[in-house]
C-alpha cells in the first residue's frame, strides 16, 4: 500500500522527509492501535498536524505530549498492551541527491 503524496511518490519515497515518518507503517499503525479505518488522507492529515506541533523548539516537550496524550483523540502509543505497538529501528535514511552538472548534492 503506498499513500505517498504525489510529490514524493514520484521521487519513490515512501515516507515523510520532515518527520521520518513511514506512510504505510503509520497508518497500519493507528488503525490497530486505536481501532479504527483511517483512511490514507486521514493518516496524512495527522502527519500533517503532527509536523505543525512539533515545529517548535522546546527540547521535545511537544513530541513527549504527543506520545502520552495522542492527536485528535487519536493513541500514538499503546501503554496498556505494548503487544499493540510496532518497534523499527531504523540506522540511516538516505536522502535523494541532486546530480547538477555532474556534481552529486546532497538534497
Amino acid at each position: 500500500m503506498n499513500i505517498c503524496p504525489s510529490k514524493e511518490k514520484n521521487r519513490g519515497v515512501d515516507y515523510d522527509e520532515d518527520t521520518n515518518i513511514f506512510y504505510a507503517q503509520f497508518l497500519e499503525a493507528l488503525n490497530k492501535i486505536n481501532g479504527v479505518s483511517l483512511s490514507p488522507e486521514e493518516s496524512l492529515k495527522i502527519i500533517n498536524e503532527l509536523k505543525i506541533k512539533l515545529d517548535n523548539d522546546d527540547l521535545g516537550k511537544a513530541f513527549f505530549s504527543l506520545l502520552k496524550d495522542g492527536i485528535n483523540g487519536l493513541r500514538l502509543v499503546d501503554f496498556s498492551d505494548i503487544t499493540n505497538n510496532s518497534y523499527v529501528v531504523v540506522t540511516v535514511l538516505m536522502r535523494m541527491a541532486m546530480t547538477i552538472s555532474g556534481l552529486i548534492l546532497p538534497s
